[in-house]
């Protein structure tokens, strides 16, 4: 079932083209769930050849487009700084969905998001910021990824609140989510139009696949019709509600002709 927000998150960014991110660009990670029982935390890295200090926003925001925490650093070349966001904090009993994204307003920075356990400190996930989590639309794979009773897949989509298309205003994100077997079947299907600023996503349960076997590859993916999303893909365990597993759509290599 997918699952889909009204609200717009009160931004104005633009549309990253690059991998690259310049002044005023706001970098989205995607949808991300913690727990009571963990810690979200954005981290940034000035570049040590910056000639200035960078300045940089960071913004948790909830899958319905509320703003959970906001924060601006100035950090020094060489150095680094991070905000942390702890489910807690959110207000909300149970899993958080999230869209955590950060905007470097001066100098030139390397961002991450860590979900780390409040107990033990031991990181869990650790996700760089790159250029597989810009906007995009049409067909996007995340490769195969294994499944076992214990699991559930989650296609996530957040739909940014910027115009797909300079000059014009904010668009809906028209998304299909499809989970394939390893033989191309489609398991599962569902669409879902998402406003500018809020996400949405779609699960696969072990009893939808129908497998007798212990373990399963399933190929994730999704299609935008309208506007421009940012993808994820998480694995989370049926009794904890930990993300296992959370990556961002695959890259297509060619070989030589």
């Amino acid at each position: 079932m997918t699952k889909t927000a009204h609200k717009s998150i009160q931004l104005t960014c633009l549309i990253l083209a690059t991998a690259a991110i310049s002044r005023a660009d706001v970098a989205h990670f995607g949808l991300t769930q913690i727990t009571l029982l963990e810690n979200a935390r954005l981290t940034a890295y000035c570049d040590d050849s910056s000639a200035t200090p960078c300045d940089v926003d960071f913004l948790f925001v909830h899958i319905s487009g509320r703003v959970l925490k906001q924060a601006t650093l100035t950090i020094q070349p060489g150095s680094s700084g991070f905000v942390d966001l702890a489910a807690a904090q959110s207000g909300i009993a149970g899993p958080v969905l999230i869209e955590p994204c950060w905007k470097v307003t001066r100098g030139a920075a390397l961002a991450s998001l860590e979900v780390f356990d409040v107990l033990t400190l031991r990181t869990r996930i650790l996700i760089n910021w790159g250029d597989r989590s810009v906007p995009r639309t049409g067909d996007v794979d995340f490769g195969m990824a294994g499944i076992t009773p214990f699991d559930t897949a989650r296609l996530s989509a957040f739909c940014p609140n910027e115009a797909s298309i300079p000059g014009a205003g904010p668009m809906a994100c028209d998304v299909t989510f499809r989970f394939h077997d390893a033989a191309g079947r489609v398991i599962k299907e569902a669409r879902t139009t998402l406003q500018p600023g809020t996400s949405g996503f779609a699960e696969l349960r072990w009893p939808e696949i129908g497998a007798a076997a212990r373990r399963v590859e399933i190929e994730p993916c999704w299609t935008v019709a309208g506007g421009l999303a940012v993808g994820t893909f998480a694995l989370i365990d049926n009794f904890t509600g930990l993300t296992l597993v959370q990556a961002y759509p695959a890259i297509l290599q060619s070989g030589a002709e």
